[in-house]
This record gives C-alpha cells, structure tokens and sequence, in this order.
C-alpha cells in the first residue's frame, strides 16, 4: 500500500482502522514538506504612490505545484514595467535575492504619473503581472507666472507693470 501526505505543508497524521479490531489503530506521523518551485505569485501587490518617491514594499513568493510556499527557493527575481506610459523609468533595486521564498521589493520608484503595471521574472519560471496601479503626479517644485509682455516670477513675487 502506498500513502501520499496531503498538500499543507507541515506535521501530518494518517490514522489507519479496520473493521473487527475495535479499538485498534495504526497511527502513522510525518512531515510534509514544500516541494521545488514551480511558479511566482504576488503577495504583496505594488500600491499607488506619488512620482518620484519609493513605493511601499511588493513581495513576490515562489510556490510550489501543490501551492505551498517553496521556502528552498533562493533565485534572484526581477521587475520590469509591463505597462504605463512611454518614457517611463523604474528606479531601485530591480533584482531582489528571494529569502525563505520570498522577496522583496523596497527601494522601487516610478519617475511618471500614470497607470502601471509590473512584470516579475526568475529563471525557469513563468512571469507574474502586477495588477493595475496608479502613480500621481508630484506637487511642482516651483510656479512660476508667465505675463504678457515676457516678465517671469516665482509665484506670490509682485511684478511692476509695465
């Protein structure tokens, strides 16, 4: 007789009756473990924030073909726009080391408003998208007031006329 444990990670019973022995039992324990990865899921996904400044952390896990998380994977992840507004730049550190099965992106900064979505890579595995998410623009620098007749400002500087 062959015995498979189920696919939740961790401790496990397997507790084996027979009709006719009444009050006799086998009772077999073991460990079930996470299996190689077999794909990336997005645990974290990317949230909106402003141009320019660093997005909350994203985590991306690797899990394995029964869904557990797939604590042995180490590989380096990647991120990449998949989709927004052309020109834009994705700033930070865009390979991440997964630890436990696990990493972490939070040092990622998007330079344009707009709508994004990322795409997250590792060897050997298939990518995973981002949902949709929005960067807003940032507050400007400076106003300045362009008048009719070529005078420029800072905003709030009283100009003379002219």
């Amino acid at each position: 007789m062959r015995l498979k444990l189920g696919a939740p990670v961790g401790a496990q019973q397997l507790i084996v009756t027979a009709p006719g022995f009444a009050g006799v039992q086998v009772i077999a324990s073991a460990a079930a473990t996470a299996g190689a990865a077999t794909t990336l899921a997005i645990a974290t996904q990317p949230t909106a924030a402003v141009a320019g400044n660093t997005m909350a952390t994203t985590s991306v896990v690797a899990r394995d073909g029964a869904g557990n998380l797939a604590t042995g994977f180490i590989s380096a992840v990647s991120v990449a726009i998949d989709s927004g507004p052309a020109g834009a730049t994705l700033s930070g550190t865009l390979a991440v080391p997964a630890t436990g099965g696990t990493a972490a992106f939070t040092t990622l900064s998007l330079d344009r408003a707009g709508t994004y979505r990322l795409r997250f890579a590792s060897a050997g595995l298939s990518d995973v998208l981002s949902d949709p998410f929005v960067i807003t623009a940032a507050a400007p620098a400076t106003i300045t007031a362009f008048l009719g007749d070529g005078q420029t400002a800072p905003a709030f500087v009283v100009l003379p006329d002219s």
